[in-house]
């Protein structure tokens, strides 16, 4: 999932490159996978999946502001 809150105009430029780049991740991700749980096992892997979502669901609830509230916060001031 790509939260794209570039307030500028360029908005369509940084979609198109993030989702290059996730794209890329992504076809590397499974293969990457493969190899990991054949060196230190499926538990070791399921373990290290369940770490980064859970850093990546941190770094959404406490970094990741709703870009319509900062943009009436600033509109109030």
């Amino acid at each position: 999932m790509l939260l794209e809150t570039c307030p500028h105009d360029s908005r369509l430029a940084h979609i198109m490159a993030a989702n290059l780049i996730l794209g890329l991740i992504a076809m590397a991700a499974p293969v990457l996978g493969g190899a990991a749980a054949a060196a230190w096992g499926v538990r070791t892997l399921f373990a290290i999946c369940l770490a980064v979502s859970l850093i990546s669901l941190a770094w959404v609830a406490l970094l990741v502001r709703e870009p319509r509230e900062l943009a009436a916060a600033r509109l109030t001031r």
